[in-house]
């Protein structure tokens, strides 16, 4: 009994986010309480035999096998004690080590976006992609609530959210977004000063970031003047301090965050947060690790919708340089230009309609994408 109860207790912390030897700990802590030291060592031996497993994508024990073992409620007493998920681990939420996806065909990078990957890449550890996805948000913030697609009778503005999943903390994440925000800051520096912010707390905050003006009941007083400029970039270098927030019980940033995503219009109904904001044009940047990710993101953001508003991208270091190159200024004064006419001519854009090319492609890849699929794909 003992040796079930360990290896399904070390499957369901690993994956959990748990390492290796953080778990030995554990199990040796709680082992050694009431066996002989021959014992606790042999669970110590299971936990490492458990890891290996999940490693190298074999089937291996977690909290379906530890709840039949000890029981549901010793499950949840635990779970809520170590402060973590009871996520399951059967096959349609076993989390296992895949191959890195294959990059994107070259098609991904087109355009000026493209261009602008082209620039940084030589000179940047960073992943192309999490150059790209980095700029595409950053544009679609700068240019602000125009440039839209008509889906059914919603309209889709240019605010989006993606967060850059690296396998480590070594993944050159920051330094990607670095580069990104000083080609922006060249092209909008009022936005990029006071438009771009961090330290998403909570809902009330980020409502208050993009408020409307608030008047007195005769309407003959300007309580509050709002903020005029309803554009916010909101970059969480490590969003898995967003992601523990969002668990707690009052917390309702995960709520203020899909009102965003969905139509701008944020408002609480509480008596102590009178705010309230329309026409908002919120996009965010978040930065987190694949062991964080799963262990923060819990069965009720993955199901109410929330995990569905980001594009979760995988990003790893693309090269060693030692001694990263420089931007030739006479190459970065070129594209910031070509940046700035960019941005004045997708402001005076209004809905944006697919050619006769994309829509066919469109309509082969939407059955697939439209599917559902549990966790994160």
């Amino acid at each position: 009994l003992f040796r079930s109860v360990t290896l399904a207790l070390a499957g369901f912390l690993f994956r959990n986010g748990w390492t290796a030897e953080a778990i030995k700990t554990f199990v040796a802590a709680a082992a050694s309480v009431s066996m002989r030291d021959e014992e606790w060592r042999s669970r110590q031996a299971d936990v490492e035999s458990t890891v290996t497993r999940i490693v190298k994508g074999l089937p291996a024990t977690g909290i379906p096998r530890l709840a039949a073992l000890i029981g549901d409620n010793v499950v949840s007493k635990l779970t809520e004690w170590l402060g973590i998920a009871a996520v399951p681990s059967g096959p349609q939420y076993d989390v296992k080590t895949a191959t890195w996806p294959d990059p994107p065909a070259s098609d991904a990078f087109h355009g000026l976006a493209g261009e602008v990957v082209a620039l940084i890449e030589p000179h940047s550890e960073s992943d192309p992609i999490a150059l790209l996805a980095q700029f595409l948000v950053g544009f679609g913030n700068v240019i602000g609530r125009s440039a839209h697609i008509l889906v059914e009778a919603d309209n889709h503005f240019t605010n989006l959210f993606t967060v850059l999943v690296g396998a480590t903390s070594k993944a050159r994440k920051g330094s990607s977004l670095s580069h990104i925000k000083r080609i922006l800051r060249e092209a909008d520096t009022n936005w990029a000063d006071a438009r771009v912010m961090s330290g998403l707390s909570s809902g009330e905050g980020l409502i208050w970031a993009v408020r409307d003006p608030t008047y007195s009941k005769d309407g003959d007083k300007v309580l509050d003047i709002g903020v005029d400029d309803k554009r916010l970039l909101a970059v969480e270098s490590e969003f898995a301090q967003q992601l523990k927030l969002m668990a707690r019980e009052s917390n309702i940033l995960s709520t203020v965050i899909r009102q965003a995503w969905d139509n701008g219009n944020l408002r609480t109904i509480t008596k102590n947060s009178p705010a309230q904001a329309t026409g908002a044009h919120i996009s965010i940047i978040g930065h987190i690790t694949s062991l964080e990710l799963r262990r923060y993101l819990n069965e009720t953001e993955l199901g109410n919708g929330f995990g569905n508003r980001f594009l979760w991208l995988c990003v790893k270091r693309s090269k060693v340089l030692p001694e990263p190159g420089r931007i030739d200024d006479g190459d970065l004064s070129q594209i910031t230009a070509r940046l700035v006419s960019t941005i004045e001519w997708a402001r005076s854009v209004e809905e944006v309609r697919l050619r006769a090319k994309p829509r066919r492609l469109w309509k082969e890849v939407y059955s697939k994408l439209s599917e559902g699929t549990a966790g994160l794909t």
